[in-house]
This record gives structure tokens, C-alpha cells and sequence, in this order.
């Protein structure tokens, strides 16, 4: 599986990528933010989640995709659906901080809610964000998500509790 929009290239993670994962990962502002990537991101660490990543994405249980520069093939982040009920789907996605401000994300996100309403039979896909990171709401609002009506309970990040927005986008009839 691969998907391209004008910008990059979306396509599975392969072992090969533990380094510039564990390099990317290792990033403050993305710990912040993100339940996956706690400092310290370490080698170990990166293989695990590459290892679970690669398999979830070959069962179809849920797509986590590289980000990948079109021009070098340089990795700067991930997206991924994941389909919690039959006809919804989440998705998910981080970028590099060096990477952060050139509209990468949104392209990337575009692509994949292009995709996932293409190949499968869903009515819904959302997103969601700590209240505080609107660099990531603004990737959503820009992706054609709108902020939902129902409120996510409070998740826990990092050891705080954090209150979510969601985010949502419906198939277009």
C-alpha cells in the first residue's frame, strides 16, 4: 500500500526506519503531545513500536503510515486510521518539529481521509487533540474535520490528565 499526494509519499514503516524514528520521536514537543512518544525514546523502543506498527498495518487492524518526503524520500512523521466500530474510524498522526509549518501534516491527512472513505465503508472519521494544541486542531480544521458536538473524556498524557477536542469529518453522499 502506498499513497502519494503532491507533496509525499505515505507507505508502511519497514525496520529499516528505527533510526530517524528514534531521532524523531526523541523530540520534547512531540512527547507533549503525543501518548506514544515519552522521553526517553530509546533504540529498544522504536523497534517495539516499528514491530507493532508493521504488523497492525499488514492485518488491516489499524494503518499507521511513514510520512515521506516525495523529493528524498526523507521520513518526517506518521498518520494512521484506526477503526474502533465497524463504520468509524480515528486518525492519528506526528510530524519531525523540523517539518512543522509547511502544511506536510494536512497533506498527509487529506490523503489518508481520501483514502479510508474510498476503501472502506465508513460513515465517520474523527480525530482528536489536547485542548491546548491548536497547531494540531488547526491540521484538522484544515483537512475538512469540524469540531464535534460530543466531548471526549479527559485521557491521561504523560501522567496528566488532559482534556480532548474532537474532531470529525462525514462521508459525503
Amino acid at each position: 500500500m502506498q499513497l502519494e499526494s503532491k507533496r509525499l509519499i505515505l507507505r508502511p514503516f519497514t525496520l529499516n526506519d528505527t533510526h530517524i524514528l528514534c531521532q524523531l520521536a526523541n523530540d520534547p514537543w512531540l512527547a507533549k503531545w503525543t501518548q506514544s512518544f515519552s522521553e526517553p525514546f530509546t533504540l529498544k523502543r522504536a523497534e517495539q513500536w516499528l514491530r507493532k506498527t508493521i504488523t497492525e498495518t499488514e492485518q488491516l487492524m489499524n494503518i499507521t503510515l511513514s510520512v515521506r518526503l516525495k523529493n528524498d524520500g526523507a521520513l518526517i512523521g506518521a498518520v494512521s486510521v484506526k477503526f474502533p466500530e465497524v463504520d468509524n474510524a480515528e486518525i492519528g498522526y506526528w510530524l519531525g518539529s523540523a517539518h512543522h509549518g509547511k502544511g506536510y501534516c494536512v497533506e498527509a491527512v487529506r490523503e489518508v481521509i481520501r483514502f479510508a472513505f474510498s476503501e472502506y465503508n465508513l460513515s465517520r472519521i474523527s480525530g482528536h487533540c489536547d485542548c491546548n494544541n491548536q497547531a494540531s486542531a488547526q491540521v484538522m480544521i484544515r483537512s475538512g474535520m469540524r469540531l464535534s458536538e460530543q466531548p471526549h473524556p479527559p485521557v491521561i498524557i504523560n501522567g496528566k490528565n488532559v482534556s480532548l477536542y474532537t474532531y470529525e469529518v462525514f462521508r459525503q453522499l
